[in-house]
């Protein structure tokens, strides 16, 4: 998340930083290619944040100190449907599921005409939108493996 020096390398490091605590495939946070594929990407709709047992809108104002969020993997090719997967906030500043997934869904809920049934790889630089692909966050991680 440090070496993010703009936006759309923010938004990568966000999405691979919530990722990494599901343990997801590429093809579940970032674009891999139009051809069909089993699992359908993580949408908007997919992610709850949870205050103890209530259920927090996404424009909740503190939506990053919530208790835990969840993620509907829908389907996937194992399967398995509907998986329903949950992690806890544990009060890290960058590496923490809760601030990671908040901030991806600020981001997506600033865009225009934003549905919840948008891609959480979707970017919006202002001007046109475009898909976060899983070829940038290879870059991202080798960049970040390199500097080590």
């Amino acid at each position: 998340l440090r070496m993010a020096l703009h936006k759309r390398a923010r938004a990568r490091a966000h999405l691979l930083g919530g990722a990494l605590f599901f343990g997801m495939r590429s093809c579940e946070y970032t674009y891999v290619g139009s051809r069909d594929r089993k699992t359908r990407p993580i949408e908007i709709r997919d992610i709850t944040f949870w205050a103890g047992n209530r259920v927090l809108p996404h424009s909740h104002p503190l939506l990053q100190y919530a208790d835990s969020v969840t993620i509907n993997f829908g389907d996937q090719k194992s399967d398995i449907r509907n998986e329903q997967v949950t992690q806890y906030n544990n009060g890290d500043e960058e590496l923490n599921p809760v601030f990671n997934w908040a901030t991806t869904i600020r981001r997506l809920l600033s865009y225009p005409g934003v549905r919840d049934d948008w891609p959480v790889f979707t970017y919006f630089d202002g001007q046109q939108f475009s898909k976060i692909t899983s070829t940038e966050v290879i870059d991202d991680i080798r960049s970040a493996v390199a500097s080590i």
